[in-house]
């Protein structure tokens, strides 16, 4: 668990059932045992990312980034960087694609 806020740190480490608990990111690197990273601050995944690949991390991120120095490491690691967007489930998106489904846009048959 990292948070750069001491005082929300505690809470959400005992919260979620993290064994550690860091408010460096750096620290989070050298931890040994550390073999794939989960990110979803959207202003930081492109420096977390790469300098997770450059170490041989894996990385996940819920947020796509465009960052050159991020796929440079991509092509240079042996780790793997992948995007898990969840943006298409949400509520709106799910009431939309229900209603193409349906017919009910007036759109006539769409393939879905």
């Amino acid at each position: 668990m990292c948070d750069t806020n001491q005082d929300r740190l505690e809470d959400a480490r005992q919260a979620l059932g993290a064994d550690e608990q860091y408010t460096n990111y750096e620290e989070i690197l050298k931890t040994h045992m550390l073999m794939r990273l989960l990110f979803a601050l959207l202003c930081l995944v492109c420096a977390t990312a790469t300098k997770a690949l450059r170490r041989g991390i894996h990385f996940l991120s819920e947020v796509p980034v465009k960052c050159q120095d991020l796929g440079r490491a991509c092509n240079q690691s042996e780790a793997m960087y992948m995007m898990a967007e969840d943006y298409i489930y949400t509520k709106q998106n799910v009431l939309v694609a229900e209603l193409v489904k349906r017919e009910s846009m007036g759109l006539g048959p769409v393939l879905t």
